[in-house]
């Protein structure tokens, strides 16, 4: 069976694709010595850096949108093949945005962002979750953490190309990849990309907007933020509505932002947080929904601390070099004051099943909210009529999705399997943390994703350095329900005692050999 990269790397023939269009974005032009005075700057620059030459008036959000869009337009069409779709309302509302700013605003007004296309807006953008069946439908409104992005000011930039259906199509399926965007690649090199917010991650990486969103249901975004050496937390489950966002399962469905820092990430996180009407999860996550995260960046935050650094076998390392990855980082923990102890990586049984039921009867429920007549098993048969272009890895996910039966017998099988899976991953987690007086767990890349995606709990993924071969590394520090707050502050402390980040070297479509 191929692996993962060389799926990605396999480019299937098929029809279909989606040329990007740049409609209303014509005069998103700017000149050479401009574009090179923003590449300087803007490589890193944070969110409170760029709202300064807001302020200053030597920046406007105009510029910014103009620099983006430019940029996508030079290195990811037939390129990167990150973004999926543009706003072509996006320079209008920038425009808006300079003339309202007094500085009264809060810090996300007038910064460009990009949503995964699984995320609904209802505007002139799709939805599609990057599938063939959807390339025309449209949300009949915005998510609710669309609402609070523009309520706070944020242009939402475009959309962004994803694994399609979120990585739940094909058991083959290569992460990155839609029928309508193509292969997403990754912005460092020919490496895994990672899925399913592929575009997400690699957007951020290569600086196709200041910051961006993904989604995750297991792993989708630890694995694109850690591949593409940037920022992301997969925040306990509630933290952030999900409503109007494309499912898999209701009972691990997340958002989340991707960030090129921590800084930043806490600004957005705020932004995204909230309590909402149209999702009971979110009732759960209240006692913190309001809290201000750029108060937990505290450069001190390890102080005192006990942390659990998961410990391989050689045989057992996912890649040549993890152990050592973790060891340094044990290290920077130690210097920072923490105490740390090596577990070995917690084991946690899981059954995907709930997965198919989940699906079939949430995404039934989306299009239902939509207007869309149709049901799942209707849009895979539609594939069927058309596997090579609409489903070239084939739809063996979706199918079993879509054959699962939605009776009261089911649903009940169903929930008892996911509160199972649930207890064996918190219990997991709530063990270790117990046993050891501990306060937070670490592990590489989204490795332990089944302890903490499955329960619920939070994951904060901040990059750690690159591997020998210039692949990215990230560690991830995960705790216990609604620990949010104090995993940002540990991976705050961590990155501004190692930054790691370099930005990538992109090369133009005409210079890649793939």
């Amino acid at each position: 069976m191929a692996t993962q990269l060389e799926r990605q790397y396999s480019n299937p023939q098929w029809d279909g694709k989606r040329p990007l269009a740049f409609t209303g974005l014509d005069d998103a032009t700017l000149d050479d010595a401009t574009i090179q005075s923003l590449d300087d700057f803007l490589a890193e620059a944070t969110i409170p850096q760029i709202q300064a030459r807001f302020t200053e008036g030597t920046l406007t959000s105009e510029t910014l949108v103009k620099y983006y869009v430019q940029r996508i337009k030079t290195y990811d069409v037939d390129g990167y093949q990150s973004v999926l779709e543009l706003n072509p309302d996006a320079l209008e509302i920038a425009r808006l945005c300079d003339e309202q700013r007094d500085g009264s605003q809060g810090a996300m007004h007038g910064i460009p962002v990009l949503l995964k296309d699984n995320i609904g807006t209802g505007d002139k953008m799709h939805t599609t979750a990057g599938a063939k069946a959807l390339e025309f439908s449209h949300c009949d409104r915005d998510a609710f953490l669309v609402q609070q992005i523009r309520k706070a000011g944020g242009i939402i930039l475009g959309k962004c190309n994803l694994s399609e259906w979120a990585n739940f199509m094909s058991f083959d399926s290569a992460s990155g990849f839609t029928v309508l965007g193509g292969q997403v690649r990754n912005a460092y090199d020919k490496f895994d990309v990672g899925g399913s917010s592929s575009g997400s991650g690699a957007a951020t990486g290569a600086n196709f907007a200041t910051v961006t969103v993904g989604t995750e249901t297991s792993g989708s975004l630890i694995s694109p933020a850690s591949q593409n050496s940037s920022c992301t937390i997969k925040p306990s489950l509630g933290l952030i509505s999900r409503d109007r966002i494309i499912p898999i399962t209701a009972d691990q469905d997340t958002a989340g932002p991707i960030t090129r820092s921590m800084t930043d990430l806490a600004i957005f996180l705020n932004v995204l947080a909230g309590v909402d009407v149209n999702d009971d999860y979110t009732q759960r996550t209240a006692s913190i929904a309001e809290t201000d995260f750029t108060a937990y960046l505290d450069k001190n935050a390890l102080q005192g601390k006990r942390i659990l650094v998961t410990q391989r076998q050689s045989d057992q390392e996912p890649k040549q070099g993890d152990n050592a990855t973790l060891d340094h980082a044990s290290e920077i923990f130690t210097e920072l004051g923490a105490t740390v102890i090596r577990i070995p990586y917690l084991r946690v049984n899981f059954s995907l099943w709930t997965y198919f039921y989940g699906m079939h009867k949430g995404v039934n429920e989306y299009l239902e909210a939509i207007g869309d007549p149709r049901t799942l098993p209707d849009l895979v048969a539609w594939n069927d009529e058309d596997l090579t272009n609409r489903a070239p890895f084939g739809q063996g996910l979706l199918h079993l999705s879509a054959i699962t039966p939605l009776t009261p017998e089911l649903e009940k099988a169903y929930q008892r399997l996911h509160h199972s899976n649930a207890a064996d991953a918190s219990h997991a987690v709530r063990q270790a943390l117990k046993t050891h007086h501990a306060d937070a767990i670490v592990d590489i890349n989204n490795y332990s994703t089944y302890a903490y995606a499955v329960s619920g709990y939070p994951a904060v993924s901040v990059p750690a350095g690159y591997r020998d071969d210039g692949e990215p590394v990230s560690i991830t520090f995960f705790g216990d329900y609604l620990n949010d707050a104090n995993l940002v502050s540990y991976a705050y402390a961590y990155e501004q005692a190692h930054p790691a980040r370099k930005p990538p070297t992109l090369v133009l479509p005409s210079g890649r050999n793939d």
